[in-house]
């Protein structure tokens, strides 16, 4: 009798302890359920949004020099990086293919200058045939036309014959501005062609970074807006400013072969940065900023038929909680309703998080 009670007096306190037991392991097999997420703060925070792309260093007052004809470079007197006037030689040039063409054209000139000379001598007897009665009005108007043709022709080829005599660059290369052979492509005893570039000359205290900005991030710039310069990572300064910025889109070819309207952009460098020109450099144009706003990340806001949402964690589950944004910037989107500072919200939902859903916070 006493060994059927103490067994049921066994049960009695062994039924409450498994009960315990297994609300233990519900709660911990609770906790442990949901779908896991990363939380993070609205909180105040500048917000920019910025135009970031390649650009190269060059002189905005550089002047590519180019050959006018086919010949062969004769003697070069300067070197890149020599200072330079406007009107100086750079070099000269010796059997330009025009030379002969002027020579031609000036043989061609004196055989008519014979015509014409003996045609106006006839004009000029034949006003005076004419004025005695000698011939009639028409035949010396008909000496006269032909005087005036062949002098016609002659000052077509003296124009040509001079045009021909410029393009041999008698006189060499010559710098058109004052500043600095900043490079020379060519060396003596070579042979150009028409069109190709011989030197370069600029200044070197008007250095800015050329960009070729995709159309839409154009649109968004203005003249004036402060930029920062990168080389290689490394901060060159950030006190450069968008300078001219193009009129026209014009079709580019990016390096993957992907057709792009760009414009031509430059930004301007304080006088005191010395980088080499040519050099390959980023530029971070602010084009927007908004400063200590409340803000989420990025990825923490999705839209869905043109409103803006986030999940916003309450307790264990995710809320979805409509608001609305200000400027999206590179890294946060500005909150201007629907949550204040401290909330915390999943940063980049899953695509299965669905309102009200359970979550476990990951841990770090």
């Amino acid at each position: 009798m006493n060994t059927i009670r103490e067994r049921m007096m066994k049960k009695r306190v062994l039924l409450p302890a498994a009960l315990l037991l297994a609300a233990l392991v519900w709660a911990v097999a609770f906790r442990a359920s949901g779908i896991e997420v990363v939380p993070v703060a609205a909180t105040a925070r500048d917000v920019q949004a910025t135009v970031k792309e390649q650009g190269v260093v060059e002189s905005a007052s550089a002047v590519s020099l180019l050959a006018r004809g086919t010949g062969t470079v004769g003697q070069i007197s300067v070197q890149e990086g020599d200072p330079v006037r406007a009107g100086d030689v750079l070099m000269t040039f010796r059997d330009f293919a025009q030379g002969a063409e002027a020579d031609g054209l000036r043989a061609q000139a004196q055989g008519v200058y014979a015509q014409y000379e003996a045609a106006r001598r006839t004009s000029d007897a034949n006003r005076i045939l004419h004025e005695e009665g000698a011939i009639s009005y028409s035949q010396y108007a008909d000496s006269l036309a032909q005087t005036r043709q062949l002098a016609a022709q002659l000052a077509s080829l003296g124009y040509a014959a001079d045009g021909a005599q410029s393009a041999t660059q008698a006189d060499g290369l010559i710098s058109p501005i004052d500043g600095t052979l900043t490079v020379l492509f060519v060396r003596a005893g070579e042979s150009v062609a028409p069109g190709s570039v011989l030197a370069e000359v600029g200044r070197l205290d008007d250095r800015i970074v050329l960009l070729n900005v995709m159309a839409p991030d154009a649109d968004r710039l203005q003249e004036g807006m402060a930029a920062s310069v990168y080389r290689s990572g490394d901060a060159v300064t950030d006190a450069a400013q968008v300078g001219k910025i193009g009129l026209k889109a014009v079709d580019y070819i990016s390096p993957l072969g992907i057709a792009q309207k760009r414009v031509r952009v430059e930004v301007l460098l304080p006088e005191e940065v010395d980088i080499r020109l040519g050099s390959a450099v980023e530029v971070r144009i602010v084009a927007a900023e908004a400063l200590q706003v409340l803000s989420v990340p990025l990825s923490a806001v999705f839209d869905e038929d043109g409103q803006s949402f986030v999940f916003k964690i309450q307790g264990r589950k995710a809320v979805k909680t409509p608001v609305s944004t200000g400027l999206s910037g590179d890294e946060y989107t500005e909150i201007t309703a629907g949550l204040e500072a401290g909330d915390l919200v999943v940063c980049a939902p899953a695509p299965e998080l669905a309102d009200g859903a359970k979550i476990k916070v990951k841990q770090s």
